[in-house]
């Protein structure tokens, strides 16, 4: 096995806990795991990971030239001591800075996006500066390829360790006691409020003492909206997008889950948790939802009511799984295996094979 040093560079504000740093390090670890040597760029500290380089750039305002300035420095210096092997940029703000600094090492440049870092920005101009672009979300990865980028995009599914995830922090929000509860990830800036509410209301007949915790954000108006005029309103906690520990608190707790989601991999660290958790889960009937979460879930089309309803009240009948359980495919092994094949596709700027030592 050829020994790679791939840089990893992290820009911006890296919220401990969340779906990015998730992915992150579940990648940086992977790499260790298969005797890699990762170093990862950042502009703000992050929590140390285990096997893993991490170098906080000197300077400050990592998006503009001052901050530029202080990301080339800091690479240059360490590709002095210890060449990259490429650069892999996470978000369409490192892809921009780090752009000029792989052509200048003569590396090539992976970007690695997520649907919200593309939908955010609305340009995917800067996704056209990476030599390969990764992604953890399927539908994203088609839209790319079938973009003008055919050959170059490639769906990477992320990894979780369920024992290996920080200390839970703080539920930041109150649950009553001696209640069951409900969980559902909801897309709450654009969803139909029509289309979930009945069968919660639903739930909430046949199990009078379920109490519902709708996760997810932002919370848009016309559903916040619709949820505040309904007779459920002492019944429901809006609990936003906890860290991924929080959410493993929560799911130990649950009596069922709901993914009333097209694409349920724009969450994809949540699902892979719920997965392991041994928690009853319903879910759209979707390519994407079903490629994520395999055969742990049930699933309903979406647009069906009377049968969402039944789907939901059955789901929470059910008892939880014994024990954990995650596809092969989502284990840290198989994360290794698929970054390293990919490395060793890349080639550099001008058409040669990328060589490591």
């Amino acid at each position: 096995m050829t020994r790679r040093v791939p840089y990893h560079l992290a820009l911006g504000t890296l919220t401990p806990g969340s779906a990015d740093v998730h992915r992150i390090r579940e990648e940086l670890l992977a790499l260790a795991l298969a005797g890699h040597q990762p170093l990862l760029f950042v502009t703000e500290p992050l929590a140390p990971i285990a096997s893993v380089e991490t170098v906080t750039i000197s300077g400050r305002g990592p998006l503009g030239l001052f901050g530029a300035q202080s990301l080339r420095r800091d690479v240059l210096a360490a590709a002095a001591e210890r060449p990259p092997s490429c650069l892999h940029a996470h978000g369409l703000a490192a892809i921009r800075a780090a752009h000029r600094i792989a052509r200048e090492l003569g590396v090539p440049l992976v970007g690695d996006v997520s649907s919200g870092a593309a939908e955010g920005h609305r340009d995917d101009g800067g996704i056209a500066l990476a030599d390969r672009i990764v992604t953890p979300v399927a539908s994203l990865a088609r839209r790319l390829e079938s973009g003008g980028r055919p050959g170059t995009v490639a769906h990477l599914a992320g990894s979780l360790d369920a024992n290996d995830l920080p200390p839970a922090p703080p539920v930041l929000f109150r649950l009553p006691a001696d209640r069951e509860l409900l969980l559902a990830f909801a897309p709450l800036d654009e969803g139909d409020p029509n289309e979930i509410l009945p069968a919660l209301d639903a739930a909430l007949a046949a199990r009078p003492s379920l109490h519902l915790v709708i996760l997810g954000e932002p919370i848009g108006a016309t559903f916040m909206k619709a949820v505040s005029a309904h007779r459920m309103v002492p019944h429901v906690t809006f609990g936003g997008l906890p860290p991924l520990p929080a959410v493993a608190r929560l799911y130990a707790e649950a009596r069922g889950l709901l993914f009333a989601l097209a694409d349920p991999t724009v969450i994809e660290a949540h699902a892979l948790l719920a997965v392991a958790s041994g928690v009853p889960i319903l879910a759209f009937a979707t390519d994407d939802a079903r490629a994520l979460l395999g055969e742990e879930a049930t699933y309903v089309a979406r647009g069906a009511v009377p049968a969402f309803q039944g789907a939901l009240v059955e789901t929470l009948a059910r008892g939880r799984r014994g024990g954990a359980r995650l596809a092969a495919r989502f284990r840290r092994a198989s994360l290794a295996a698929r970054l390293e094949e990919l490395y060793a596709g890349l080639a550099r700027p001008g058409g040669a094979a990328t060589v490591t030592g």
